[in-house]
Parts: structure tokens; sequence; C-alpha cells
């Protein structure tokens, strides 16, 4: 090999080799499996930035025609007409690079339908065309399909690469020469994307792909579920390329990861309850109501599984589902004002206060907690509903352990009490937050929205200390207002 082939394979080890085991997934470990059977053949994936695009060649006559069975031959689709060609227009314009604005390296996959050895002399022939495109350290060609015999490959030029079998053995030699190793998913399971991978089949594919790692090799399955929860599930197995066919519901899924997956910081350990006076039927003094603007069932969750499995609001034993359709707890049925709380408080000489969180609810409890007539306070969060409304799980998981942690103090202060009753609720959910993917151990937690606006789901209602098990049941969110009346006795 001479100098100048030595230094192109090298820049391109470098460039692909930044592809292996990925931390964080992006379109660049996106493949466009069967590619020249998109609406949009190369211009799709290649719009989306999918760092791999896969074209099936059959050789006829001189001509390399893209197709997946000889039926569609006669369409006489060209491999330099919708490919090379196309792909070239975009590096000479990218001033170099398949990618403009920072993206990465791009795989073109070749599937040979044909005699391996003809077919891939004659690609050889018409690659050498296209000089800018081989010599490219951020493009590499990849030969799969029908190979010639693995003692062959490095007799090929420096720019021609093999997909290897991931559960073959291969020589150093031959190795070398392998850029990527694939396999048929059903060699290793037959889950067909719902629910998770079964153990034996995960512990298999889990091995073959830290020997394809071991290697430095990227990895890919074909023939595999192509879902959302078979992506989570590839992701966490570390796969490099997920093979799909849907590429814009691949790229969406990819692009939002950020926002849809979230993995806590250190743990906070949850205030653990005495329920000395926890549902005893006894007129209370004081009430500390939260609301969490936004929080569903799901944002709760994503925030218990971000601190490793613990909530103090999931202490709370007294729980009940608030109807929402009204969206505002201080509407009655069909959107009809409700008599104002405070006001009705303040006839009976009971304080009520409205308060924002931490060192804040602390102060608060310490002055009122001196108060003989009782007292009432309010305290919401805005941060989960900008969450939801963002489509936004990081800010929705924080939002919700940030509240939780004052809640935590409130319970603490209830216990201390004895006769003040804490209660948990929100006044309507966002987003449309549907939790996929979460592992507890690690505080990680994956989800989708689908809307960014308000919805009409029924948010938890959680109730702690006396006459708390006034909350159980299912009821209008207007119904909240009374039932605080009640604890109080009036």
């Amino acid at each position: 090999m001479n100098k100048i082939g030595s230094i192109t394979v090298l820049l391109a080890l470098v460039a692909f080799s930044l592809q292996a085991q990925p931390v964080i997934y992006s379109v660049s470990n996106a493949h466009s499996h069967n590619d020249y059977e998109q609406k949009v053949p190369f211009w799709l994936a290649y719009n989306e930035g999918f760092g791999s695009i896969e074209a099936d060649i059959f050789l006829r006559q001189d001509s390399l025609v893209v197709a997946h069975s000889t039926k569609e031959l006669a369409l006489q689709r060209t491999l330099e007409a919708w490919y090379l060609d196309p792909l070239l227009a975009c590096v000479r314009k990218n001033g170099g690079r398949p990618y403009s604005n920072g993206g990465g390296p791009l795989q073109v996959l070749i599937d040979l339908k044909t005699d391996s050895i003809h077919t891939l002399d004659r690609l050889i022939k018409v690659l050498g065309k296209y000089p800018e495109l081989t010599g490219n350290p951020g493009i590499r060609f990849v030969i799969t399909g029908n190979r010639p015999a693995s003692s062959l490959w490095p007799s090929y030029p420096s720019w021609i690469w093999f997909d290897g079998v991931l559960s073959d053995e291969y020589d150093k030699a031959a190795m070398d020469r392998v850029a990527m190793l694939s396999d048929d998913f059903k060699v290793f399971s037959n889950w067909n994307g719902g629910g998770n991978i079964p153990a034996p089949d995960w512990a298999r594919l889990e091995a073959a792909v830290r020997k394809a790692h071991q290697w430095k090799k990227t990895v890919r399955f074909w023939d595999a579920p192509d879902v959302i929860n078979a992506w989570y599930q590839f992701m966490h197995l570390q796969v490099d390329y997920i093979n799909t066919d849907h590429i814009v519901a691949l790229s969406q899924f990819l692009h939002r990861l950020p926002k849809t997956s979230y993995t806590g910081d250190a743990a906070y350990r949850p205030y653990q309850p005495t329920y000395k006076t926890d549902g005893i039927d006894k007129p209370v003094k004081n009430v500390i109501l939260f609301i969490g603007d936004g929080m569903g069932l799901a944002q709760l969750y994503a925030g218990c599984t971000a601190n490793r499995g613990a909530l103090n609001i999931f202490g709370m034993r007294n729980i009940g589902l608030s109807k929402t359709d009204d969206r505002a707890l201080s509407a009655g049925q069909w959107g009809s004002a409700l008599p104002e709380l405070p006001a009705i408080l303040d006839e009976k000489k009971i304080g009520t206060v409205v308060i924002t969180f931490g060192d804040t609810l602390r102060k608060t409890l310490d002055t009122l907690s001196r108060k003989k007539q009782g007292f009432f306070i309010m305290t919401e969060t805005a941060q989960i509903d900008y969450g939801g409304h963002d489509n936004d799980l990081p800010c929705v998981a924080t939002g919700v352990m940030d509240f939780d942690r004052t809640v935590g103090e409130a319970l603490r202060f209830a216990d201390r009490d004895g006769e003040t009753l804490v209660i948990v609720t929100a006044d309507h959910e966002t987003g449309g937050l549907t939790l996929l993917d979460d592992n507890s151990a690690k505080g990680y937690i994956g989800g989708q929205f689908s809307t960014n606006d308000q919805t009409v789901l029924p948010v938890p209602v959680f109730a702690y200390g006396p006459r708390s098990g006034l909350f159980r049941g299912v009821y209008e969110n207007a119904a909240v207002f009374s039932k605080i009346l009640q604890a109080y006795g009036l």
C-alpha cells in the first residue's frame, strides 16, 4: 500500500472508530435498511443525517442496477444515478465532507445480489470514477450480501470494506478489513419488539455485541423489530447502527432523545412517615396543599425513577383520582366559580398563605405553627408544567424531585404537629406523557409526549394526616375544595 493509501485508511479508521460503542445516540447511529425502497431513495435518509445507507445491486451486463429482486431490474435504477452522483454533489457542496454543519461520517452499505467476484470487480471499476468519494475519510463503502471468501478481503483496494457476520469467526487479516459486524436478529432471538427481550436472548445478544466491540467493530442487526421499544433495547445493548425502514420516525426519536430521556444525579433519601395520625377521624387544625401544575402519574413516576425508585409522595397511603375536565381546582361543574377558600377560612380566623418552595415553607411553618386557630398553606410549582409544554422530560423529572423534597418537609412537620393534613395533587396533566423505558437502579427514564398542551387525564391526589381518607376514590377536581372544608370540620 502506498503512503497516500495508508493515510486515507488511517483517517477513515479514526473517523469511523468514533462510532463504536456509542454513549449518546444520534442520527449518526441510524441505518436506512433497503433505502432504495423509500419514496425518495438516498435523499430522505441523507437529509435526516443518517450515518449509514444501504443499496442492493445486481450486475446486469455492465450496469450496476439498484433493486431488491429481479422483478425490479426493468426499472434500470443505476447505482451511479441513484446514490453515487447525489453523494458526490453533496460532498462538493460541503467542502469535501459528506455532511455539512459538523455532521458525522457516512457509511454506504452495498449489498451484492449477484456473483460476488464479478459484481464486486465491476463495483470497484465504477467507484474508481469517484476518487472524491473513495478517498474521502468521512465516507466508507462496505460490502455485504454475496461477499467473496474472507481470505480474499485483504486483496481488495483499501477503500473497500466488508460487513462481517457477527456469529462467524475471522482471522486477523480478514478482520482488519471488516468495518462492521452484522447478523440476522433471529439467530439470537425471536423477540417481536413487545415488552422486554427474554433474559437468555439478552445474554446472547449482549455477549455478541461485547465481542464485536472488543474487536473495535460496529454492530448492526437486520430482520429485527423496528419499533420505538426495540430502539430503546438496541441502545441499551449498545448496538451501533439501528436498522430501520422508518426513516423519519427513527430520526425524530433520536433527535428528541436529549429531551425525552433523563438520568438523575445523586438521589436523596425520602422522609419515612410515622403514620401515627394518618387517617384518624379527627378535624384538622392545619392543611398544607401542594399543587404540582401539569403533574400526572407519569410525571411522578419519572421523578421517582430518576431518584432511584423513591419519592416522599409515594409514602402517602391515602390516594384518589381527580377528574380534570375543567383544568382548575377553583372551578365547579361546567366551569362555574367556587367560593374562594381563603375567604371562608378567614371567617374562622384560619390564616391562609400562598408560598413557593424550600426554605420559604420551613420558615412559614415555623411562624404559622404558633397560631392557635390553625392555618392553610397552598404551594404550587410551575416547572413540571413548563416541562410538559416543552416536551422536556429532564425538566419534568427534576421538577418533580424538587417538588417532592418540599413535600417531605411538610410530612415531617405533620408528624411533629399531629394536627396537620398534607395534600398533594395537580390542576391537570400536561404533555400526555407516556413512559416507555426505565432503570431505577441507574435513575434512568425514557418516554414520549403526545401533545404540548394540557390533557384531561385524571390526576392523582395523595393525602397524609387526620381525615386523609376523605381523599380516596374518584371525583371531580372541584371536590378537593369541599373535602378540605370537611377535613377542617366546616
